[in-house]
């Protein structure tokens, strides 16, 4: 079974329970991807803090990696960001059994530690989100963005510096 919808914040803590009657109490998985946007220009600091494992990505750069079951527990990765620039933001939590908590955070020299708020977060957008890989079986995955069309013609080129110009693939959806 499969739920979409947009969530203002990531900070959920829902026990023994799931984030919606549809999805099962255990071994669930949840994606969340859009746009952040700092307010300063400095050094960011990304907290994740949850009951089993995840993944968290700022503008294409990995900055939490514990794909894991645990109790819950705080990562973190830093990355500086240009103040009123929207970032690239996904993040990928799996719920194995028991207890289900994920939140996401921020801080940075002028701002205080604290769930990132609904202000700095925006959806995808119009068009469709496009995964790239450097792979021809979906993985290796190397960029993420929003395509406003699929109307393209690479030639003997590829979709960006970071995608390989042969034996690459991608998938858009919206």
């Amino acid at each position: 079974q499969s739920l979409t919808r947009i969530d203002s914040t990531v900070n959920f803590n829902w026990g023994t329970g799931s984030p919606d009657p549809s999805i099962p109490a255990d071994y669930f998985s949840v994606r969340w991807q859009g746009k952040v946007q700092p307010q300063y220009s400095e050094t960011y600091t990304f907290y994740t803090s949850t009951d089993d494992g995840v993944r968290l990505w700022v503008n294409g750069q990995l900055l939490v990696d514990d794909w894991n079951g645990h109790p819950e527990k705080e990562n973190s990765g830093t990355i500086a960001l240009v103040a009123g620039q929207k970032y690239d933001i996904k993040m990928e939590y799996y719920e194995g059994i028991v207890d289900a908590t994920a939140k996401l955070l921020w801080s940075s020299p002028s701002t205080q530690k604290a769930t990132i708020p609904q202000s700095q977060l925006y959806s995808v957008g119009d068009g469709l989100m496009a995964v790239y890989y450097n792979s021809m079986n979906f993985t290796n995955q190397v960029l993420t963005r929003n395509d406003p069309t699929v109307d393209f013609s690479w030639d003997l080129g590829s979709p960006d510096p970071s995608v390989q110009t042969d034996h690459f693939c991608a998938r858009w959806q919206g």
